[in-house]
């Protein structure tokens, strides 16, 4: 049923117009931004509209273009490694073991490059955020990579507007590859940017509060993982001795985003976030993941604070989120791992807030 008004926690219009005018202070006015309708419209045609369960899957894996003309030949080797990963998407035919090398990935600095190639070539729609662990021992902490960032391809964004979608299970998309493929889901909160966030004029960080100014929409969403190297799997991908494929490939190969289905958007204040309780599960069964934002494997300060992270990362390497970019926050409660045919469902406890949980269900079709 409809949240009643009372249970609603929103920020007013003239809250809105204030944050709004503190932050476009401090950034150049972007363009307009489509209605919300047109913004879905260019995703679906992109990624293909998500299904409910019954109708025709969408192909999540998509169509990239290739723009090869006007290459840098600074960078030749990050665009061959990029054409490589775009290629097994566009072809749907993973790496092969003996190629990981050949992709010369072998440091921070490469893995940022060929992503920024992938950005260059391929149409995206923002970013994800993940594997952000405190432990020093971690071999992404040795590599630099925690938090993990990524890009997100249009093609990867699924619409469940009612909650629901059909979507190929990883072993189903790659023409190679077979029934055992590994495939993992994280339930994560997704926040839409309604402004750019640039740098500020006194140089200082940019602060979760002040990230939070510039969200617009937020929404509860499922984020599947899965590499596109031949027989990676998640136990081989965090082995601390030896892991493979090595964490600047993982990087560079989007970080393993292979979806994030984007279920109804709910009204909520950011702060929120933190305390709300989320819960994965698979085939109807008992939770098999359960935990808040807030203590969650990610930076401090929650889903604002990698917000926050992301965009003075992003500022860093002389860029800057912009205006209708989407953000996977990071997972609220783990990864975990499901099979062709199994049916998983994120549910996010809004019932204090909005009278109801907000639910994202998805189907992985075993063909």
């Amino acid at each position: 049923m409809d949240p009643t008004p009372e249970t609603i926690v929103i920020q007013t219009p003239s809250y809105m117009e204030a944050t709004r005018a503190a932050v476009m202070a401090l950034a150049t006015p972007p363009p307009p931004r489509p209605a919300e309708d047109e913004l879905a419209s260019s995703l679906r045609s992109a990624a293909g509209a998500a299904s409910p369960v019954g109708a025709e899957p969408p192909d999540v894996a998509g169509v990239v273009e290739r723009k090869v003309e006007d290459r840098d030949p600074w960078t030749d080797g990050a665009n061959d490694a990029a054409e490589e990963l775009l290629a097994a998407i566009t072809d749907k035919v993973e790496i092969a073991e003996d190629d990981v090398a050949a992709l010369d990935v072998a440091t921070l600095d490469r893995a940022y490059m060929v992503q920024d190639c992938i950005r260059k070539y391929a149409p995206c729609a923002g970013w994800k955020i993940g594997n952000a662990t405190a432990s020093p021992s971690d071999v992404y902490v040795r590599a630099g990579l925690a938090p993990l960032v990524a890009p997100v391809l249009r093609s990867a964004v699924v619409l469940a507007k009612k909650g629901r979608c059909r979507l190929p299970h990883p072993a189903a998309v790659f023409l190679d590859a077979g029934p055992d493929k590994e495939c993992g889901v994280e339930a994560e909160w997704c926040f839409r940017l309604g402004c750019d966030l640039v740098a500020r004029k006194d140089g200082s960080d940019i602060a979760p509060e002040w990230a939070a100014m510039a969200v617009q929409s937020i929404y509860p969403a499922v984020e599947v993982v899965a590499s596109r190297v031949r027989g990676a799997t998640f136990a081989r991908i965090g082995d601390p001795e030896a892991p493979w494929p090595p964490p600047y490939v993982v990087a560079a190969d989007l970080g393993l985003n292979h979806a994030c289905v984007l279920g109804p958007p709910v009204f909520l204040c950011c702060d929120l976030l933190n305390t709300i309780p989320v819960a994965l599960s698979v085939n109807g069964g008992k939770p098999c993941a359960a935990g808040k934002a807030g203590n969650a494997v990610m930076p401090p300060d929650g889903p604002l604070g990698a917000l926050a992270w992301l965009a003075n990362h992003l500022l860093a390497r002389g860029d800057h989120l912009r205006k209708g970019d989407l953000v996977m926050s990071g997972a609220t409660c783990g990864l975990t791992k499901v099979h062709p045919g199994d049916t998983v469902v994120a549910s996010f406890d809004t019932t204090i807030q909005m009278g109801a949980v907000a639910t994202v269900e998805v189907h992985m079709l075993a063909e």
